[in-house]
């Protein structure tokens, strides 16, 4: 009876595992699409603002952030950038210069930077970029 415990916690941990493995294989695919789709569909290119809101946010989401943002030219935008293995991030100034941009290191945390959100017009700044770790 002992053995056959023994011998069900090894294939349940062996079955967790697995599942962990395959979970970690997921997500670098689906970041490998993300970062291909960015750059060849949507000519963006790595280490802009714009490539890393569309990566953080996925393509798919990236394209309709975009259609909405067309739909809707006056209105203040604002993107939360959360690279999945990024350590460090940092984002520029607003185009008009109206809100400062920042950069963070966090070591082994996750670090995530928001953009700064403007007035269409270039009149003020809504709110100035934050850029933390988790």
């Amino acid at each position: 009876m002992k053995s056959l415990r023994i011998l069900v916690l090894g294939f349940v941990a062996a079955t967790g595992l697995a599942g962990c493995g395959g979970m970690s294989d997921m997500a670098r695919q689906q970041d490998d699409y993300n970062r291909s789709r960015c750059h060849d569909q949507y000519g963006l290119n790595p280490g802009t603002n714009e490539y890393a809101r569309c990566v953080s946010m996925g393509a798919n989401a990236y394209a309709q952030a975009q259609k909405n943002a067309a739909a809707t030219p006056n209105a203040p935008t604002h993107v939360v950038i959360a690279p999945a293995a990024n350590n460090s991030c940092s984002v520029d100034a607003t185009p008009k210069g109206q809100c400062s941009g920042c950069s963070v290191s966090c070591g082994a945390k996750q670090a995530s930077c928001t953009v700064g959100t403007e007035w269409p017009d270039g009149s003020g700044c809504i709110k100035n970029a934050v850029c933390e770790c988790h």
